[in-house]
């Protein structure tokens, strides 16, 4: 399944997405039983502290201080625990502990290694394949 989700910097009703409890909680992780994580597009958080209680995981870029060991001080343990669990499970399924790419912030290398490979392709081809749906 899908292990993580990204939140926009639109608002939906009049609430930005990616700190929207009826979007995150209730559509998505109650109607849809969405289990992953849900990160936001690189500055779209807007600054909310209490965004993990509504549903956001994961602020990116996350060097903009919107979510540290300060600023979940006053957060439900809860809400931060389900928030790193559901994190933590997604790199686990996907097995990225045992596939170390790299450390951050040292990781450029991914965006300038060479991606065209006949392997790239083929698995790229297959996704494409797997997930096309015939319209009528």
């Amino acid at each position: 399944g899908v292990g993580a989700v990204m939140c926009s910097y639109n608002r939906v009703n009049g609430t930005h997405s990616c700190t929207n409890d009826a979007l995150l909680n209730g559509d998505l992780r109650g109607d849809m039983h969405f289990k992953g994580f849900v990160m936001s597009d690189w500055f779209a958080m807007y600054g909310y502290g209490d965004a993990l209680e509504h549903g956001l995981d994961q602020d990116m870029p996350g060097n903009d201080g919107l979510l540290n060991a300060s600023s979940v001080k006053h957060l439900r343990q809860e809400a931060v625990d389900e928030s790193v669990a559901r994190i933590l499970t997604s790199m686990f399924v996907m097995r990225f502990d045992e596939q170390p790419s790299c450390s951050p912030p040292h990781c450029g290398w991914p965006r300038v290694s060479y991606q065209r490979s006949s392997e790239h392709r083929d698995l790229a081809a297959a996704a494409a394949g797997a997930s096309v749906v015939l319209l009528k």
